[in-house]
């Protein structure tokens, strides 16, 4: 390496000062470049290409170890410090080693000064048994100026990592152990036979022995997921043994690996499958049938809307992922297919952005629960309406003052200010107000209208909820005095307040309690008195 280095500093100053400016810049960038792929590559040795003025050096290791169906790019720099262009080749022969060699480009053309490089690809077969050799490398420099060729041969060592003899499954028992069946049994196809017989014995021994074992002691527990969970994969596993133990088997006939890989990838394919029906069966029949009767158990309305929604998207995505998954197990890239699926996606979201804002409101709305099936809620002035149903898009209400179905919006719905008349609780607080004469007396009118509110058996007694009487104002003809009391539900709010209204006056009209309708009194200055006009609004 030193000797090397010394030849290509002088190279680098016979160029410099003989040279041009722009050959100058040129060797000095290759110059860099050799520099640094020594760095990178010190287990590299540099050396000269026969009786030429070319230097070359494999830029790997110095001994190469492949897997079947592996592959390997070794590196080779060549520098040319000749005074002439020079013409470099390289061949390489591999199969001592088991190995395919091939070089990309087969040559380059160096200027003077200039460098190049050869990829040489070792590519391992994908069957075969272990063994190590050597690589044998051709070099050939052709000088374009004087025609002097330079030939240098290099080795390299390699180790294929196959099959060893006591692994090799061709002709054998599952694969693993030799044929003792006498002839005319002893063959590849009689030792095929035979496994595949035993797959088929394991088989049936996990359904029809293990199975009722595990069941009969999946029985004694408490829960009933392990006997759901054992339902679901007993015939998966069933056809999972015989699928594993006819691919195994399949190896015992020696197939070409062109048969081996395809074979691979209907069972990589089939298993994918299997694991997706499996994967679709737990959601549907463990994770979506509990959640169900949780829900029933809870009775919350969030629970009965989202559990038949996430069913729906659990199964979409679940079968959407397996497809997936076993396409590209078949070797099929499908890259651009997802990739236009999500712009697709996109499309769609902008288009249908309406309709994913009621969605996601409804989700709010079910989560954040401001109001139940049944609440009665006021969602403007004078509009107090019960709830009916709360689905994905709209929520349906009803309004009892004219008898229809209100059908609002997720969205709308869920920015509105909500007046809820059933929380935090059932019970309202209510008033009733009435108008008497100035000439009254207000503690009778205070027992009369506490008496007739007690009386009521919607009204609620006991402490903390007796009646409260108050005055409200002086107005120009009477006393405005109310009367607030607890209704026990917010239904009889309504039959309460008529009530009320109805029997105080009843009351006011048995202890001679006027309700004045408003009246003037106008004073006439020529008058010897005062004259009274009144009358109705």
């Amino acid at each position: 390496m030193p000797r090397a280095h010394g030849r290509i500093l002088m190279y680098h100053q016979g160029c410099h000062d003989g040279g041009t400016s722009k050959r100058a810049m040129l060797w000095s960038a290759n110059f860099v470049l050799l520099l640094a792929a020594l760095a990178f590559a010190p287990s590299a040795s540099a050396d000269q290409l026969g009786t030429s003025n070319v230097t070359f050096y494999p830029a790997g290791p110095p001994e190469v170890s492949l897997r079947l169906g592996g592959s390997f790019d070794y590196t080779w720099v060549f520098y040319n410090g000749e005074t002439a262009s020079v013409y470099v080749n390289l061949t390489a022969d591999a199969s001592s080693a088991g190995l395919a060699a091939s070089a990309s480009p087969s040559y380059v053309i160096l200027e003077p000064g200039g460098s190049g490089q050869i990829v040489l690809r070792l590519t391992a077969p994908e069957e075969g048994m272990s063994r190590s050799g050597l690589v044998r490398i051709h070099l050939t420099a052709v000088n374009l100026l004087t025609n002097a060729v330079a030939q240098q041969d290099v080795t390299v060592a390699s180790t294929l990592t196959g099959v060893s003899a006591a692994g090799d499954p061709v002709g054998k028992l599952l694969g693993i152990w030799p044929n003792p069946l006498p002839p005319p049994f002893d063959s590849k196809w009689a030792a095929f036979g035979v496994s595949i017989a035993i797959w088929v014995a394991i088989a049936l021994g996990l359904r029809f022995v293990i199975d009722p074992l595990v069941k009969g002691v999946a029985g004694r527990t408490a829960t009933k997921v392990d006997d759901i969970v054992l339902r679901i994969l007993r015939w998966p596993v069933f056809v999972l043994v015989l699928l594993y133990g006819a691919v195994s088997s399949l190896g015992i006939l020696g197939l070409p690996a062109s048969w081996q890989r395809l074979l691979l990838s209907v069972y990589g394919f089939a298993i994918i499958l299997l694991f997706t029906w499996v994967a679709y069966r737990i959601f549907r029949d463990v994770l979506v049938h509990y959640g169900k009767q949780v829900s029933k158990r809870t009775r919350r309305d969030v629970d009965e809307r989202l559990i038949p929604a996430l069913e729906k998207v659990g199964a979409v995505v679940i079968v959407f992922a397996g497809i997936v998954l076993a396409v590209q197990s078949l070797g099929y890239d499908i890259t651009l297919f997802l990739a236009g699926f999500g712009v697709a996606g996109l499309v769609i979201a902008f288009a249908a952005q309406d309709t994913l804002s009621n969605f996601f409101a409804a989700m709010h709305l079910m989560l954040d629960r401001p109001f139940r099936v049944g609440d009665i809620i006021e969602i403007e002035d004078g509009v107090i309406c019960r709830v009916e149903d709360i689905g994905l898009r709209s929520t349906k209400l009803y309004w009892g003052k004219s008898h229809d179905i209100i059908i609002m919006p997720n969205k709308e719905l869920a920015n509105r200010k909500i007046i809820n008349y059933v929380r935090p609780d059932r019970r309202f607080i209510t008033n009733v107000k009435v108008g008497v004469s100035y000439d009254c007396d207000l503690n009778k009118v205070r027992r009369l209208m506490t008496e007739v509110a007690r009386s009521h058996p919607s009204v609620l007694k006991g402490p903390g909820f007796d009646p409260i009487w108050r005055v409200v104002d002086f107005a120009d003809s009477a006393i405005v005095v109310m009367i607030i009391v607890w209704v026990d539900d917010v239904d009889h709010l309504w039959q309460l307040a008529s009530d009320l209204r109805e029997n105080v006056k009843k009351r006011f009209d048995e202890e001679g309690i006027e309700i004045p309708f408003p009246q003037r009194v106008v004073h006439l200055p020529d008058g010897p008195s005062s004259t009274y006009l009144g009358g109705s609004p």
